[in-house]
This record gives structure tokens, sequence and C-alpha cells, in this order.
């Protein structure tokens, strides 16, 4: 995927959908108000800016699930589940911050907050300390 062609498609989708949408002309009789939109849409920084592109350094790796079962931080009860229903195998590598973040939740019984980039797996950071305490929870 060029970004640089993906961002004149997009652009170019946009406009074409505003010019389908609000169609003044469609009577013939408003040219110059169909023309004036067409030069608007037409200027530089009207509909889109950029594209913008952003270099992501990968997420530095922590223990599995599984690892911290073996550790007695997350419950054995999470081998009952069968490997191919869950979406996170357990012994797949954590985020380093999603690990130091189920391990203050669960260890340290406090509230934490994650701040990290789109895809960092903020969810897993709260969803698999939930998880753990239902299963604990008799």
């Amino acid at each position: 995927m060029n970004p640089i062609q993906l961002s004149h498609r997009l652009k170019q989708t946009f406009s074409d959908y505003l010019k389908t949408t609000f169609n003044v002309n469609r009577d013939l009789n408003h040219t110059e108000l169909a023309s004036a939109i067409e030069r608007s849409l037409n200027v530089e920084g009207s509909l889109t800016r950029g594209p913008y592109l952003e270099i992501t350094p990968p997420y530095v790796r922590g223990e599995s699930m599984k690892s911290l079962v073996e550790e007695g931080v997350l419950s054995s009860m999470l081998y009952q589940f069968p490997a191919e229903n869950l979406p996170l195998p357990l012994n797949m590598p954590l985020y380093q911050h999603q690990e130091k973040a189920i391990r203050q939740v669960i260890q340290s019984q406090h509230n934490i907050v994650v701040s990290s980039g789109t895809g960092s797996g903020k969810t897993e950071s709260f969803l698999i300390p939930i998880l753990n305490d239902l299963l604990l929870d008799p």
C-alpha cells in the first residue's frame, strides 16, 4: 500500500461523495455555484491534510500468560479454556506494559492507567485481570 496514492484516492473519493450528495446543479441552473464548489474542493488542504506517516517502534515483549500462571500471578484455571477459543494464546508473549499492568492490578490490588498507542493491548491490560478475578470468584 502506497500511503501517498491512498491519500490521493481518499481525497478524490471524499470529493466525489460531496459533489454527488450536494449536487447543487442537478437542474442545470446553478453552474456558477457548482463550479465554485468544484474549485474550492480542489484547493490544497481544503479536504485533507497530509498524509502523515508515523513510524512506531515495536513494543517491548514481556512474559506470557502461561509464565504468569506458573509464577502464581494468574489463576491456573486459565488452562481450562480450550486453546482454540482463546483470542490471546497463553504462550504468546504479552507486551511488557501489559505484563506490568496485570501484575499491578492483581498483586497490588490497585487501579491503574494504561496510556499507550493504538494496537498496544490496553484492553488486555484490564480484561485479563477481570477474567482472572472471575475465575477465582467462588
